[in-house]
């Protein structure tokens, strides 16, 4: 629960805010801008996609991240659907994400972060045809992309339950050859030098 504290100054109105329970953060307030809260991205348990691969999911009724860094659209409602990326040396990627649109009923947007952080956007598309691309050129590393609805205030639209596909394309995936386990004496002498 957000608590709010207002003092008196001379004859204007402050508003003091206090410390809010672990898990959600402070309340953003701008001038003439709505109040959001900004919770963490929740990326456990994401699933690993890869270079020129296609996987499938579904937004989860309930989620926990309300703002991006880079949009200004409020995603309070809905889910997020979360997936790594791990590519293996600088490339282009581009991930694309379909699904079908119903007017009024579901609007998902692509985010792809360079860390598990909403505020780590490198790049978002809020389209509203069924398809979402975003294309950002990475070094070596891990990525997320997340899938969120984003339902109008005062809409009947719902996002939870919209299935979808996301298309990861790069030019190389992360090394994923097998180590044998007798040989980890050497890897470890060779990491202490």
């Amino acid at each position: 629960m957000r608590k709010l504290a207002l003092a008196l100054v001379g004859p204007a109105v402050v508003a003091v805010g206090f410390a809010t329970p672990a898990g959600l953060a402070e309340e953003k307030v701008g001038p003439g801008s709505p109040a959001t809260s900004r919770e963490l991205l929740d990326c456990t348990g994401a699933p690993d996609r890869t270079c020129n691969e296609t996987g499938g999911g579904v937004v989860p009724d309930s989620g926990t991240v309300a703002v991006y860094g880079c949009s200004p659209l409020e995603y309070g409602g809905c889910g997020e659907s979360v997936y790594e990326i791990c590519v293996g040396d600088e490339t282009e990627l581009t991930v694309e994400m379909t699904y079908d649109h119903v007017t009024g009923v579901n609007d998902l947007d692509l985010f792809l972060l360079d860390g598990c952080d909403e505020e780590r956007c490198l790049d978002h598309s809020t389209m509203i045809s069924g398809f979402e691309r975003v294309i950002a050129t990475v070094p070596a590393g891990n990525y997320f992309a997340v899938v969120d609805g984003w339902t109008p205030v005062g809409s009947d639209g719902r996002c939870d339950g919209s299935g979808h596909t996301i298309l990861v394309l790069c030019d190389t995936a992360c090394s994923t050859v097998a180590v044998d386990p007798e040989s980890w004496g050497e890897i470890k002498a060779r990491y202490r030098e």
